[in-house]
């Protein structure tokens, strides 16, 4: 597989600060792949996705960076996030400040009027996210008529509408009720099952997310001190619970079950927790 991201000793500091926010990081992420980071509040999860954005060290020219962060092909040192926007999308953890109009509609095509893309071919590809994403409802509403899920669905798929390579997710999910994100973990599970786009998503809740990564890094302090598949990165969560990481729950109840040798390993999810049960 080809390298869609690749960060070599990438150091970040915000201009009048004296810390590092990001400190030696060093990240490969493969076409294809979901990666997800997870880390404690003031890690440097943002920032990372930022700098892998483009956003810095444009938006913060003050600030002083160190390494290189290459993004298909194109090193972001020298391009800005304007000149990737038509590869690298990004979705923030405000749904509402990602509205730039009103109306869903005009919402929804502002990108793809962005990049010059032609009338019948934006109304094609917006017609193909409305019923693919299913948002077909919520055309014809402004902003303040959408919950805080349909907001961050409609915006998730007006960056799907530009056809990224990559598409990264900061915390898409943390200001929203059970019931919008359960909506937006669907979609993007759906981005994920049909369509060859690159996902990394900053998360907390990760209860959905286990099953949708391929690949998780921990965050701490600017260091990514551990990485691997879910098994295996899921399979010390008192490890994790100590760097301000919290597991899915059944893992955390079953980690003491592992030490005793009760049960051969750590359950991701509760189905695999009832089939340990049901063995023991």
């Amino acid at each position: 597989m080809a390298t869609a991201i690749e960060v070599r000793d990438l150091w970040w500091r915000y201009s009048q600060e004296t810390e590092w926010v990001l400190r030696g990081v060093n990240l490969e992420v493969q076409y294809g792949e979901t990666v997800c980071i997870v880390g404690p509040t003031g890690a440097g999860k943002t920032t990372l996705l930022s700098c892998i954005q483009s956003l810095l060290p444009h938006s913060f020219p003050m600030g002083e960076m160190k390494g290189k962060v290459t993004v298909d092909g194109a090193d972001t040192g020298s391009s800005t996030a304007a000149q990737l926007a038509g590869r690298v999308g990004m979705v923030f953890e405000d749904a509402e400040a990602q509205f730039v109009f009103p109306t869903v509609e005009d919402d929804l095509a502002f990108g793809l009027e962005n990049l010059g893309v032609s009338k019948d071919e934006a109304e094609a590809r917006l017609k193909l996210v409305q019923e693919e994403f299913g948002i077909a409802e919520l055309m014809g509403r402004t902003a303040g008529e959408l919950s805080g899920g349909q907001k961050q669905r409609v915006s998730i798929a007006g960056l799907v509408a530009v056809q990224p390579k990559i598409l990264l997710l900061d915390e898409p999910t943390s200001e929203l009720d059970p019931a919008g994100k359960t909506d937006v973990m669907d979609l993007v599970r759906k981005i994920k099952d049909k369509l060859s786009v690159t996902l990394v998503i900053v998360e907390q809740d990760l209860e959905d997310v286990v099953a949708l990564a391929d690949r998780f890094l921990l965050l701490d302090s600017g260091r990514i001190l551990r990485e691997g598949k879910p098994r295996d990165f899921f399979s010390s969560p008192g490890y994790l619970l100590e760097h301000g990481v919290f597991p899915p729950e059944v893992s955390v109840i079953f980690d003491s079950l592992v030490k005793e040798g009760l049960v051969p390993k750590v359950p991701l999810n509760v189905s695999e927790a009832k089939d340990l049960v049901r063995r023991r």
